[in-house]
């Protein structure tokens, strides 16, 4: 096992008690002193759901700078949680589906957003599946990167940078899990699908798409519920079965589709700080004006 870096166990060691009201403070700051990306998140927010009231929306944002800080508070506590803890945390609702398609002997793939604790997420899921093989965004510091690393990869997971997951995955043997985020911007993709998300239109990364179009990997998506502070609900839900095969257009519809009942359910919880709309629609058009 990699040995956990030494700074990542100091906050780990707080009780979840002070835990939770560290969060409350630096959610506090960050939102009132630093205003950190209060405006994008705000900006965001509105049009995204303009029929929201001022008033309602405000009390989105302070729920959405708490949920935030405690999410990424949490991740630390990674460092010193146990299996067992982490079950009884992260609960999945019906975690058969993917062993029936195992015991099958087909792959499956699974698609996460920016929703709840997605760190946690990875973990259980690396915890339930083997193998259970990883895309992750590389951090421009070697340093952090090694740090992050050997915390996901604590239960199992094998994180693997994202321009390098098919290659990783064509090297597996025998019936795997893929695991993605994918409800980032492609900045840097050569290829998007352009679709009407939460009144917007968005562009989507098609490679999720792609690979199990040809691989024949069945997908579900990882719609997490936040319970409480620290306890989560997970459902398996369906986008495509393994031999449907269906065009990037669907594929991505479909994922597009459960993130954003995701979001009408729980509008707070989702990573509202970034530029999600920054790119220009194929027709020209800007796309974050308002930002």
């Amino acid at each position: 096992m990699t040995r956990i870096a030494g700074w990542l166990r100091i906050p780990a060691a707080l009780s979840w008690r002070a835990l939770y009201r560290l969060a409350a403070v630096i959610a506090w700051l960050l939102r009132r002193v630093v205003r950190f990306r209060v405006t994008v998140v705000r900006a965001n927010l509105k049009r995204c759901f303009p029929e929201m009231d001022a008033a309602t929306r405000e009390r989105v944002i302070v729920r959405h700078y708490r949920e935030m800080t405690g999410a990424v508070l949490e991740m630390f506590k990674l460092a010193t949680l146990t299996e067992q803890e982490l079950r009884e945390r992260v609960v999945l609702i019906n975690p058969e589906v993917l062993h029936a398609e195992l015991q099958a002997g087909r792959h499956a793939m699974v698609l996460s957003a920016h929703q709840g604790n997605w760190e946690w997420l990875l973990q259980r899921i690396a915890l339930e599946y083997r193998p259970f093989i990883c895309a992750y965004k590389p951090p421009r510091s070697a340093r952090f990167e090694r740090d992050l690393l050997a915390l996901r990869s604590r239960f199992g997971a094998q994180m693997v940078p994202a321009k390098g997951l098919l290659r990783a995955l064509l090297r597996t043997r025998g019936p795997h899990v893929a695991g993605l985020a994918a409800d980032q911007m492609p900045r840097s993709s050569p290829s998007r699908v352009w679709l009407p998300f939460l009144g917007q239109r968005t562009a989507f990364y098609p490679g999720p798409a792609e690979i199990a179009a040809r691989y024949g990997y069945g997908a579900w998506f990882l719609a997490i519920q936040r319970v409480s502070d620290g306890h989560y609900e997970v459902e398996f839900q369906p986008i495509a079965a393994f031999s449907e095969k269906l065009d990037p257009t669907e594929f991505t519809r479909r994922y597009a589709a459960r993130v954003e009942a995701q979001l009408q359910r729980a509008p707070s919880d989702w990573a509202w700080g970034h530029r999600r709309w920054k790119l220009e629609s194929p027709e020209g058009q800007p796309m974050d004006e308002a930002l």
